[in-house]
């Protein structure tokens, strides 16, 4: 199970992503100050127009540390369920009512001794 702290770093955005979501704001800004009618300096239209390729960039880095996340997720998910798998082996194999009767062994050194 993951304590929350660790949960809380994984979803803290990066400064690079910080940046381009503050930019994005001032953009997002300009361009409603360009519809109520003030007129835009050339930079400002500039800046308008990287708002598409500035949003891509940002979807980028979003999507590749929730796949990060899904990744790890994973990797977790798999190491619980290989526990369970193993668990319930020993438990077959090795318990009062198994063929091999007995088990005096704490279900930790159990665990500890079927990994690869």
């Amino acid at each position: 199970v993951q304590k929350p702290d660790v949960v809380k770093q994984a979803d803290k955005p990066d400064k690079e992503e910080l940046r381009l979501e503050k930019k994005l704001r001032e953009i997002c800004n300009l361009k409603r100050r360009g519809e109520d009618g003030e007129p835009l300096e050339k930079l400002q239209l500039e800046k308008v127009n990287k708002r598409g390729e500035l949003f891509e960039e940002l979807a980028g880095i979003k999507l590749a540390r929730a796949e990060k996340e899904v990744a790890k997720l994973l990797k977790q998910r798999q190491q619980d369920f290989n526990d369970m798998f193993w668990e319930g082996e020993w438990e077959a194999l090795y318990s009062e009512g198994g063929a091999e009767g007995g088990g005096s062994e704490s279900s930790t050194a159990r665990r500890d001794t079927r990994r690869d």
